[in-house]
């Protein structure tokens, strides 16, 4: 049986995120059931911390 298809999202260079691009990670979170972050700097991981979305993501670090 074949994986579920993972989403990656390249946040590199981003400091924070709106409403909307928060609703959009999440919905894209729940129609592959698998997502992770990339290129997560402090300033989005502490916006992202504060709104409970960590736990929802697997964070990466960019090499």
């Amino acid at each position: 049986m074949a994986s579920p298809p993972v989403v990656l999202f390249d946040l590199s260079g981003t400091t924070t995120l709106s409403a909307a691009a928060l609703r959009r990670l999440l919905v894209d979170y729940r129609s592959a059931g698998r997502a992770a972050l990339v290129g997560v700097g402090p300033a989005l991981r502490g916006v992202l911390a504060a709104t409970g979305f960590l736990g929802h993501f697997t964070v990466l670090e960019q090499s």
